[in-house]
């Protein structure tokens, strides 16, 4: 369904965000099932739980067991990353808040596009 007008467009994008509110709502229904029944297969794909693992990496303790072992700072910066959510979040626990535009300053932004629903201020 390839919209060519406006009227077209609007058509599709309603139908778009029906689509995703069932599509939420099937999901969540869904996993409750599986969660008491168990996996289901559909053709070659399944849909049932999956063990991840995660970690929760102390900084300091890997930058002591990297440096021990024999890697330079340098090539350590590196390995440790930090987004803004991660900084906003560190920065508010010592209530030093203030310190993320002075952060933010002298870094650059890179800028992307995303298309997708949005809630309108109205």
């Amino acid at each position: 369904m390839a919209p060519a007008t406006r009227e077209q467009a609007e058509k599709a994008a309603s139908l778009l965000l029906t689509l995703q509110k069932i599509e939420k709502e099937l999901t969540s229904r869904l996993k409750e099932w599986v969660k008491e029944n168990g996996a289901i297969q559909v053709g070659d794909m399944a849909f049932g739980p999956t063990l991840v693992v995660s970690y929760d990496f102390e900084t300091q303790q890997i930058v002591h067991n990297l440096l021990e072992a024999g890697l330079d700072r340098e090539e350590i910066w590196p390995l440790l990353s930090i987004t803004k959510t991660n900084l906003e979040k560190g920065l508010r626990k010592p209530r030093r808040g203030d310190l993320l535009e002075l952060v933010l300053s002298s870094t650059t932004g890179k800028i992307s596009e995303r298309i997708d629903f949005r809630k309108l201020r109205l």
